[in-house]
């Protein structure tokens, strides 16, 4: 809990993320606990957004996983630790498939990419443009039709297990 600073983090039209998550307020820097929430007061949410997260979150998953302070290039699981990893995913896919239309005021104004990868920040690597969803999108494409041709698009990998997107 310490270890987060979540006093500017907002949610549209809600106010302060942690005032929804008071419990723990940690919760409001990752996404797979925050995205459920975003949208979920149906007043003042007018701005356009792209949500993008990994459902395998490389950092996240390096450091809780494995105390790695830092992203691991290619991370062994034990089985303990696999079990773990997947639940992360479930989870992350979860609280995205509850972000969507439906919830939001005005589902045109939004985009959702979350491949099944290990992976992070990867708008400055090559995978930027190669990393794929199951129905064949990339971060890069669907950054360039939000905000080239005004197109909103969920793209949210929908299988189980680790890696099992199109990484």
């Amino acid at each position: 809990d310490q270890n987060f600073n979540t006093s500017n983090i907002v949610l549209t039209g809600s106010g302060k993320c942690s005032d929804v998550l008071f419990q723990a307020p940690w919760k409001c820097a990752l996404g797979q606990y925050a995205a459920s929430h975003i949208g979920t007061y149906r007043t003042n949410t007018t701005t356009p957004f792209v949500l993008i997260a990994s459902q395998f979150d490389g950092w996240q998953l390096s450091n809780s996983v494995l105390g790695y302070n830092g992203i691991a290039s290619d991370p062994n699981f034990d089985d303990d630790q696999l079990e773990y990893v997947v639940a992360f995913g479930k989870s992350t896919k979860a609280s995205l498939s509850a972000t969507v239309p439906g919830r939001l005021v005005d589902s045109s104004m939004v985009s959702i990419f979350s491949p099944a990868c290990y992976s992070h920040h990867v708008s400055e690597k090559y995978n930027f443009w190669t990393d794929q969803t199951l129905d064949g999108a990339s971060q890069s494409t669907t950054l360039a039709a939000f905000l080239l041709n005004n197109t909103a698009s969920i793209h949210i990998d929908d299988c189980d297990g680790y890696e099992c997107g199109a990484c």
